[in-house]
């Protein structure tokens, strides 16, 4: 910020203060923001949605290790074990439940990688299982996407689903 002199219509000088613009101010257009009732309700959306997916791996055999799993800075949504495979999922709720795909960047996939490699050495009751990786995507109603090895950890480097 920097300061400069101006003359007012009446000709006295005052001191302005005027800004550089920022270089990421005309970036993308912002999102508007969301009602205090609209965020309770996406927080409703995701909680039901964790829900209904850990039910959905549990129908399917699996035992649910953990829900919210804190992993250093890292949050797993589900932890899962079936046979000697250990899933750990990342659960997208959105209303068109393929965007939820997009949400789950090159970034994230790294976190989860390293969430899931630090959790696994942290548990060496775990140590002979194999991990996975995997996505569930929910839609409004409960219907559940199952992505299983959405993507592998040699591949978080990149945005690429497998």
């Amino acid at each position: 910020m920097s300061t400069a002199r101006a003359q007012t219509s009446l000709g006295r000088s005052e001191v302005v203060r005027t800004t550089a613009p920022h270089p990421y101010v005309n970036a993308a257009p912002r999102r508007p923001r969301r009602s205090v009732g609209q965020r309770q309700a996406a927080l409703r959306f995701g909680d039901a949605a964790e829900r209904d997916t850990a039910a959905f791996l549990r129908a399917g055999g699996y035992e649910v290790l953990g829900r919210r799993v804190k992993v250093g800075h890292a949050e797993v949504d589900i932890i899962a074990r079936r046979d000697d495979v250990v899933a750990f999922v990342e659960v997208k709720a959105r209303s068109r439940g393929w965007d939820g795909l997009e949400a789950v960047t090159s970034s994230k996939q790294k976190r989860l990688v390293r969430a899931a490699s630090r959790w696994l050495s942290e548990n060496p009751n775990q140590h002979g299982n194999s991990i996975r990786l995997d996505i569930a995507l929910a839609w409004p109603g409960g219907a559940i996407e199952y992505l299983e090895s959405a993507f592998e950890a040699d591949a978080a480097q990149h945005e690429v689903f497998i």
